[in-house]
């Protein structure tokens, strides 16, 4: 399992002042607001300029998913991190030579 961290987002955009950021998904799922070094779960208040990252930590399992997912408004997006499918089997040994 590996913590992995988003780049930040600028909280921006026509009709946005302020409003209320939430964060939803996987329990490892953290946000960071204006690079404070809090990590925090649930929802903040955020203003117009205000930078959201989120990490999550991997799954110690193989193929598996985890996402979190930001709602700012009626306005959502998500960051997964997907751990890699589990490696395949050794080679098989080589053959031995012919007896004389």
């Amino acid at each position: 399992s590996t913590v992995y961290t988003s780049n930040a987002v600028t909280l921006s955009g026509t009709g946005f002042s302020a409003g209320t950021v939430t964060l939803s998904g996987d329990s490892s799922s953290q946000m960071e607001i204006n690079t404070s070094g809090t990590w925090i779960t649930g929802s903040a208040s955020v203003v117009t300029g205000d930078t959201v990252k989120v990490r999550v930590t991997s799954s110690s399992s193989n193929s598996t998913a985890v996402t979190a997912t930001l709602t700012v408004g009626d306005i959502s997006d998500s960051y997964s991190v997907t751990t890699a499918s589990g490696g395949g089997g050794g080679g098989g040994g080589g053959g031995g030579g012919d007896e004389p």
